[in-house]
């Protein structure tokens, strides 16, 4: 999606090490003429047609704040369950473009939680994974969402018509969640 979709990628792993792979195939399918920077265990990959892709890690809750202000039209978060909810949260509040046209996106890659930290994950996707969810959802089935202020948890709405709140106009924002499992995909 970094390669063909979006201008302005940022790519975040709480491990930085741990995107070796991740790079590997991102050189692999990238352009002729794409230009890689390595930057500690992550960098930037700057394509022919002007995209940039930045990957990094993010181990300490604090580092949240090295991508305040900075726009991407893609936030792709691999293995979501092992950053904190304030650090997607955070990091995802800069996912805008003035591309005319562009879409934005957040995606949320990973396993399920292996440790207590992760299971906000759990609570954000009930509509697909919790079976006693009052509102249950297919896969790949859009819901709507939106925070609101003074409000520990995120409301449900029908679409994305923007709602007014304290005088502020709050879009509700789409989500999905397509399970996988390791057989899915052949070449794995």
């Amino acid at each position: 999606m970094a390669l063909t979709r979006h201008y302005r990628s940022l790519i975040l792993r709480r491990d930085a090490s741990q995107l070796t792979d991740v790079i590997d195939q991102l050189k692999q399918f990238a352009p002729a003429g794409s230009h890689w920077r390595g930057i500690g265990n992550g960098g930037k990959m700057t394509t022919p047609d002007g995209r940039v892709i930045e990957l990094a890690g993010m181990p300490h809750e604090d580092d949240k704040r090295k991508y305040q202000g900075r726009p991407h039209d893609l936030k792709a978060f691999d293995e979501v369950t092992e950053l904190t909810e304030s650090q997607v949260e955070f990091v995802s509040s800069w996912n805008r473009s003035t591309r005319p046209g562009q879409h934005c996106m957040k995606l949320l890659t990973g396993n399920p939680p292996t440790h207590s930290g992760g299971g906000w994950i759990l609570r954000r996707y009930a509509p697909w994974i919790d079976p006693s969810y009052p509102r249950a959802a297919k896969p790949g089935q859009k819901l709507y969402f939106a925070r609101i202020e003074g409000k520990d948890d995120e409301e449900e709405f029908p679409d994305a018509t923007p709602i007014e709140f304290k005088g502020l106009m709050i879009t509700p924002q789409s989500r999905t969640f397509i399970p996988a499992k390791l057989a899915d995909n052949p070449k794995l």
